[in-house]
């Protein structure tokens, strides 16, 4: 006989006793009793590349240059000091420019860098692939792909806005934690949306977002 057994809100690393009992055929009761040694997930060098957005929309009245702005985000997931060893933009090397677009060549165990790039195309570009390879102390190497698409300017552009410029944040007296919402309203542009935090928190959840992306239309009756 085998079982399956799911439990959660345990902090890891952790040794916990399980204890099994019953009653044979003849009625002798019998018990069992193992030590089972829980451990958290196996952490390696990893980092994770992302765009926002992940649909680039032309901005007519942004300089020629930078009619279409794509702001890519990579953060290390791992828990690992990382050095940024190649990046390329479809078929073009731009390693030589990873210090001039994200700041610097090296991010932290579970640390965030951003880079801001610009397209001077009049026509909407064809989808734009973004690798990215890192290599850790140990040697351990790490590779991160985006691939961006471009759309032409909406007719009515996309507007964001908050429902109030301050928060205050309230502490229950049952609870040691800070709590306040903020809501957020999307108009015009194209009617689907995404968000995300970014830094994602690595170890904790501090903040949230719901709903994170637009919901799916009802179905017709």
């Amino acid at each position: 006989m085998a079982t399956s057994l799911v439990s959660s809100g345990i902090t890891t690393p952790a040794n916990l006793a399980l204890a099994f009992g019953g009653t044979d055929v003849n009625g002798n009761s019998w018990s069992q009793q193992i030590t089972v040694p829980f451990i958290g997930p196996v952490l390696q060098p990893e980092i994770v590349l992302s765009g926002v957005p992940a649909t680039v929309q032309q901005n007519p009245s942004a300089d020629p240059s930078c009619q279409w702005i794509q702001r890519l985000n990579v953060q290390e997931s791992g828990g690992f000091n990382m050095q940024l060893s190649k990046f390329l933009v479809g078929s073009n090397d731009a390693t030589g420019l990873i210090s001039q677009y994200f700041g610097t060549t090296e991010i932290a165990p579970f640390g965030a860098l951003q880079a801001t790039l610009c397209l001077s195309a009049s026509a909407p570009p064809a989808p734009i692939a973004y690798e990215l390879d890192a290599t850790s102390d140990s040697g351990a190497t790490s590779r991160a792909v985006f691939t961006s698409s471009y759309a032409a300017a909406p007719a009515s552009p996309a507007s964001l806005s908050i429902d109030r410029s301050t928060l205050a944040l309230s502490t229950p007296s049952n609870s040691g934690s800070a709590t306040a919402p903020l809501t957020v309203s999307f108009s015009g542009g194209s009617s689907n949306w995404t968000a995300a935090i970014f830094p994602s928190n690595a170890t904790t959840s501090w903040l949230k977002i719901a709903p994170a992306r637009d919901r799916d239309p009802e179905p017709l009756p």
